[in-house]
This record gives C-alpha cells, sequence and structure tokens, in this order.
C-alpha cells in the first residue's frame, strides 16, 4: 500500500535523521500537520523535530510538544511563499500528531531567528519514502 505522502516533496532545513524509521516518523507528522492546514500542499520543509518551545515576541516560551514545518501549495511555489505550521505531537519522541497551527503567508526570503531565510534556495530534499 502506498504511503499517504509518497507524491510530496520534503525539504529539511537541518540534517536529515540517519535513522530511516525516525526519519519517515517525522515526515509522516509533517504530513499531518501540512494537510490539517492545506490539503493541497505539495511541499513540506522539515524545519525542526520534537520540541517544547517557541518564539513569541523574540523571545524563547515554553509550548506544548511539537514539530515546526513549512509548506507551500501550488500557488505559493509559483510566488516563492510559503506557511509555517506547528504540529503538536503527544511528546517531544512520540510524534503522533494531536493538532495543527499556522501563520499568515510569507516570502521565502523572510529571515528567521539568525536572520537566515526562512525556505532558501537548494535544500537536500526526497520525494515521499525514503
Amino acid at each position: 500500500m502506498p504511503l499517504p505522502y509518497a507524491d510530496m516533496t520534503f525539504e529539511w532545513k537541518f540534517a536529515r535523521p540517519d535513522d530511516d524509521y525516525a526519519a519517515e516518523d517525522l515526515k509522516y507528522a509533517s504530513y499531518l500537520t501540512a494537510i490539517d492546514r492545506d490539503p493541497t500542499t505539495t511541499i513540506i520543509c522539515v524545519r525542526m523535530d520534537g520540541h517544547a518551545e517557541t518564539r513569541k515576541n523574540g523571545v524563547f516560551v515554553k509550548d506544548d510538544p511539537h514539530i515546526t514545518v513549512s509548506t507551500k501549495n501550488p500557488q505559493q511555489v509559483q510566488e516563492r511563499t510559503h506557511r509555517t505550521n506547528h504540529g503538536y505531537t503527544v511528546s517531544v519522541t512520540d510524534l503522533t500528531f494531536v493538532r495543527a497551527t499556522t501563520t499568515d503567508v510569507k516570502p521565502d526570503d523572510t529571515p528567521d531567528i539568525n536572520g537566515n531565510p526562512i525556505w532558501p534556495m537548494g535544500l537536500p530534499s526526497e520525494k515521499g519514502k525514503c
């Protein structure tokens, strides 16, 4: 049976987990987060694996466990824009999807906390299953 995200492209903003099972768990949680917010998503930028903090007004604060992904649908691919989503999970290690939140659409070159583009061109990518 094909994976539901077999046609989805995943780009990695950090080093893809070496363990294929961990990578697939993260991809599945990312996929569920993306389609919960926009079922027309075609590309997911995996930005951070499980963590329990977020940035509000420039300050890191405690948050429920979640992953961070940015997503694009076909229109956003053409416009070089994206949305960023938090996919809330059971814990930082159990990536079972609970719920998702999203931001407004932003240009890909919007700076992250370190001043780098949120979605830089040329990230390592893979299609569907590893």
